[in-house]
C-alpha cells in the first residue's frame, strides 16, 4: 500500500541524503508512470458504465470495450470464460467497489483532478450506507439487483480485507472522521470472528468448503490491503493494538508459510501432504504472491522497527525477481512448476503478478540498482503486450511466446487496483531513484469537497463543482 511505499523509498532506507540511485538506460522517467495512468488506463474508468447509476454504485463485471455485462445475454469473452468467472455474472461485489475507489483515490493522488476525488468519495457512500453494518461491522457479500447478499460460504476474511482497501485509502488522502469508526468496526470483525485464538492463525471462511483452509491470502491481504496504510495514521489506543496484530501476521507468515527449500512462500497450509510431495503444487504458491509477501513483510519490518524482518525480505526477494524474470520477452512468469525443464517455468503473464513484481523490483532497487535493470524491459512488455491499445486497461492474463489475452479484462477479482498501484508506486519509486521530488495531492479538512449529494444526468461529466482548494505534498528522500 501506498503508505510505506513511501516510506521504504522517500524515507532515508538505503543511501546519503540527496544521492542518486544509479538508474539504468530505459527506466521510465517518473512522468511516463502518470503519463501511463492518464493514457492507457484511466480512460476506461471515466464512462457512465464505468461509474455506475448513480455514480458510485461501480459495476463488477464489464466486457473489454467497456460496456456493462449483460447477465441475460453476456458478451463472447464471459461466454468463453471459466465457471468461476461467468457464473458471478450479475453481482456486484463490494471488495470490487472498495477497489475501484483505489483506483480514483490514486488518479487523484497523482493528479490533483478533483473529479477523481468526487468519484471515490461516491463509492466509499456507497459502501458505508449500504454495505456495513452499523452495529457489528459485518459487510455485505455482494448485491445482485436490488437484492443484498451476505453469505458466510462466499465471504472471506480476504474478501473482507479488501473491502477496506478503498476506505482506508480515501482515509489517507482526506482524514475523513466519520469514516474512521466503519473501518475500525470491520477491522474489529476480521479479527474477532476470522482469527482463530486456538490455532494462532486467520481463517480463510467460516463455513463451506474453504472453511477449514488455512491461505497465506487470510494473513497477507490484512496487512496489504488496509493495515500498513492505515495503522500510523490511528488514535494511539488503536495503533498500538494494530502494530501487535501486524507484527503476530508477519511472524504467522514467516514461520508457517515460508519454505526453505525454494524460498517461496506457499499459498496453503496442507496438514495433509506428504513427504516428497510437490509444494509447488499448491494453490496460491507462485511469484506474485511471494514477491507481494516479501514485499508486506519489508515493509511491517520497517513500520515496527523490526530489522531481522527488513533484512529477510530484502535479502529474499531478489531471488525471485531473477526466477521469474524471462529474458527472451522481458517479461514476468507467473510460477515455477512441478513439471520437469522446460516445463518448469509457467511462462503466462499475469497483470497483478507482473505488478507486484515490477513494484518490488522498483522497491528494492533503490538500495539494490542491479535490479532496476528489470524495469525498462518489463515495463516494455507491459505496454506492448499487456495494454488493451483499443479500449484501454490492461489484460488479465497474455500467454507467452504467443501473447494472447485470455479471460476477460474485467470481473470479480480484476478492475483497475493492481494498475493504479503500478502507476503510483512507479511515479514515487521513480522519483526517489532520481532524488527527484515527487507531488502528491491531499484533501485534508478545510481542502476537500463538502460531504454532498451527488446527482447528474451525464453522470460521466456533470458532477456538481464545490469550492475547495488541493492541497499539494511535494515528498522527497532525505
Amino acid at each position: 500500500m501506498l503508505l510505506t511505499a513511501i516510506a521504504a523509498v522517500i524515507l532515508p532506507a538505503t543511501t546519503g541524503a540527496q544521492d542518486k540511485t544509479p538508474a539504468p538506460a530505459g527506466l521510465p522517467a517518473a512522468a511516463d508512470w502518470i503519463q501511463h495512468l492518464r493514457r492507457d488506463i484511466l480512460p476506461f474508468w471515466e464512462t457512465p458504465a464505468a461509474l455506475g447509476n448513480p455514480p458510485g454504485n461501480f459495476p463488477t463485471f464489464r466486457c473489454n470495450d467497456g460496456t456493462v455485462t449483460n447477465p441475460r445475454a453476456p458478451c463472447a469473452e464471459f461466454l468463453a470464460a471459466p465457471d468461476w468467472i461467468r457464473n458471478a455474472v450479475g453481482r456486484q461485489y463490494v471488495r470490487m467497489v472498495s477497489r475501484q475507489i483505489y483506483l480514483y483515490g490514486v488518479a487523484y493522488h497523482l493528479t490533483g483532478d478533483p473529479k477523481y476525488l468526487l468519484w471515490a468519495r461516491a463509492g466509499v457512500r456507497v459502501i458505508v450506507e449500504r454495505a456495513v453494518n452499523k452495529t457489528t461491522g459485518d459487510v455485505v457479500t455482494y448485491w445482485l439487483g436490488s437484492r443484498t447478499v451476505v453469505d458466510a460460504e462466499d465471504q472471506t476474511s480476504q474478501d473482507l480485507a479488501y473491502s477496506l482497501v478503498g476506505l482506508s485509502f480515501y482515509y489517507y488522502l482526506t482524514r475523513d472522521r466519520d469514516l474512521l469508526q466503519p473501518m475500525l468496526r470491520i477491522e474489529n470483525y476480521i479479527r474477532q470472528h476470522y482469527f482463530d485464538q486456538r490455532l494462532g492463525i486467520y481463517r480463510q471462511a467460516l463455513k463451506g468448503w474453504e472453511a477449514d483452509r488455512l491461505e497465506l491470502v487470510s494473513q497477507l491481504d490484512q496487512a496489504n490491503a488496509y493495515m500498513l496504510l492505515l495503522t500510523p495514521l490511528l488514535p494511539q489506543g488503536d495503533q498500538l493494538r494494530w502494530r501487535e496484530e501486524l507484527s503476530q501476521i508477519a511472524q504467522i507468515i514467516r514461520s508457517r508459510f515460508y519454505d526453505p527449500a525454494s524460498t517461496l512462500f506457499l499459498g496453503r497450509i496442507d496438514p495433509k501432504a506428504m513427504s516428497g510431495d510437490c509444494a509447488l503444487a499448491r494453490d496460491d504458491t507462485d511469484f506474485g504472491h511471494t514477491i507481494k509477501t516479501y514485499w508486506m513483510l519489508y515493509f511491517i519490518g520497517r513500520l515496527l522497527g523490526d530489522n531481522a524482518l527488513v533484512s529477510f525480505a530484502r535479502d529474499g526477494a531478489p531471488g525471485i525477481l531473477s526466477r521469474a524474470f524471462l529474458p527472451a520477452t522481458g517479461s514476468w512468469a507467473t510460477k515455477p512448476t512441478c513439471a520437469a525443464a522446460p516445463g518448469d517455468i509457467d511462462s503466462t503473464s499475469t497483470w497483478w503478478m507482473a505488478a507486484e513484481l515490477d513494484q518490488a523490483a522498483l522497491t528494492f532497487g533503490i538500495g539494490n540498482p542491479d535490479l532496476l535493470s528489470y524495469i525498462p524491459k518489463t515495463n516494455d512488455f507491459w505496454l506492448k503486450h499487456m495494454v488493451d491499445p483499443r479500449y484501454g486497461e490492461v489484460w488479465d492474463e497474455v500467454t507467452v511466446p504467443d501473447f494472447t489475452p485470455r479471460l476477460p479484462k474485467v470481473h470479480l477479482w480484476k478492475n483497475g487496483f493492481h494498475t493504479a498501484e503500478r502507476a503510483l508506486i512507479g511515479y514515487i519509486a521513480t522519483s526517489a531513484i532520481r532524488a527527484e521530488p515527487a507531488v502528491l495531492y491531499y484533501a485534508f479538512q478545510g481542502c476537500q469537497p463538502s460531504w454532498g449529494p451527488i446527482t447528474s444526468t451525464d453522470r460521466s461529466r456533470r458532477i456538481p463543482k464545490h469550492r475547495w482548494r488541493r492541497c499539494r505534498g511535494s515528498a522527497r528522500r532525505r
